[in-house]
């Protein structure tokens, strides 16, 4: 994944309890997407450099004697890196430069956000992140015990050119550095291909999926992402099987049979819904998104940088009050009533996904029925995730 796409799944993979591990070479910048992610989201930030620590103290502190119902008993000072406020998100760099006598404490760490007798603070949330196994210049640890592997979710880091180019725009580099890359992108830094780490599936790692898909944000990872992701927690052998299955089980889903043919279909919709079965309904709900994109990219509108769409100008609808309309009445309606038809939290976040696209917004707006519906069910839905 780039930086845009790793930042764009973090959120949702928190709410899942499962911890993510950022895999990418040095100096790409892992610790400082993580950063950026905790000040999106209003967290603190906690950087642990565990390759730094020599001995368990380092990282859980020093014990001390301490006095309670059950006589003297020996507890652990808090370290000074430990988080005191809540919803601060723990990042644990070079975790596999760690050593060994520093890994038990860590998996208890990762499992239990815990160390010794201090919890973390309620709300916090774990990251950790290595370097991959083979680099030349590091000393790493390769994790092959299987119940470790199976807390984590892998997340492979490969930042584009472009990205770096951007970062450089915005902290004003050299000019004549920036074109330097852009002209040479082969010498910004030495090529290595990543050996990735075989993950195999178990029980507690389908669980996490499980979380993973009824979560409403999954709906709104593009499908290509939502293997990479699940890739990381089943491996990537499980993962092919599973979206094969999820593509076998989404036939009729497709924005024809919504658009066109939705009665036909409704009671699949209805099923999926009352299920929860939001892995299936996201898939639909991306086609959908697909389709908005190609609809808006269309030849009288004026091109828009930021989305890459031709959008409709005040100006042009004035002259053609028509100019915006992308789907007939019958078309709307259906779509009205798959709209209606998924759970309110997924609706929400289908309707919400899909304003940046002409096509959808537009046909919205001359909806009343579905309009009145997002007002009355989908506002207060609104109001209560703020």
């Amino acid at each position: 994944m780039n930086i845009k796409q790793v930042k764009s799944v973090l959120p949702t993979l928190f709410q899942t309890g499962l911890t993510p591990m950022i895999i990418g070479q040095h100096g790409i910048g892992k610790s400082q997407v993580v950063r950026q992610v905790a000040e999106s989201l209003g967290m603190g930030f906690v950087d642990v450099r565990v390759g730094e620590m020599s001995d368990p103290g380092d990282l859980m502190g020093l014990p001390e004697i301490a006095d309670s119902a059950h006589g003297r008993v020996t507890n652990f000072v808090k370290p000074d890196w430990f988080p005191r406020e809540k919803n601060t998100l723990v990042f644990i760099d070079e975790i596999n430069r760690a050593p060994k006598l520093l890994q038990q404490p860590l998996f208890r760490l990762i499992l239990d956000k815990q160390l010794g007798q201090n919890k973390l603070p309620e709300g916090c949330v774990v990251i950790a992140a290595c370097n991959p196994p083979g680099e030349d210049d590091y000393i790493v640890t390769e994790f092959e015990d299987k119940a470790y592997k199976s807390r984590f979710c892998m997340i492979y880091l490969e930042p584009t050119v472009q990205e770096w180019l951007s970062y450089g725009e915005e902290k004003g580099f050299n000019r004549d550095v920036l074109g330097f890359v852009a002209e040479h992108p082969e010498m910004l830094e030495e090529s290595k291909v990543v050996v990735r780490t075989k993950k195999v599936p178990d029980r507690r790692s389908w669980e996490f999926v499980n979380k993973l898909t009824q979560i409403s944000s999954y709906s709104n990872i593009d499908v290509s992402l939502q293997f990479e992701v699940i890739s990381g927690i089943v491996g990537s052998e499980s993962a092919t099987s599973f979206h094969s299955y999820i593509n076998d089980k989404t036939k009729g889903l497709d924005p024809d049979q919504i658009l066109n043919k939705y009665p036909s279909i409704k009671k699949k919709v209805v099923e999926l819904a009352k299920s929860r079965r939001t892995d299936i309904l996201a898939v639909a709900m991306q086609r959908l998104q697909d389709n908005w994109k190609t609809l808006s990219r269309r030849e009288n509108g004026v091109y828009h940088e930021e989305t890459g769409l031709n959008v409709i100008t005040l100006e042009m609808q004035e002259k053609d009050p028509n100019c915006t309309r992308f789907l007939t009445d019958e078309q709307m309606d259906n779509l009205a009533d798959f709209i209606k038809d998924l759970p309110k939290d997924l609706a929400l976040t289908f309707i919400d996904g899909n304003f940046m696209y002409p096509a959808f917004t537009d046909s919205m707006h001359d909806h009343k029925a579905l309009c009145a519906y997002a007002k009355k069910h989908l506002n207060p839905l609104l109001k209560t995730t703020k």
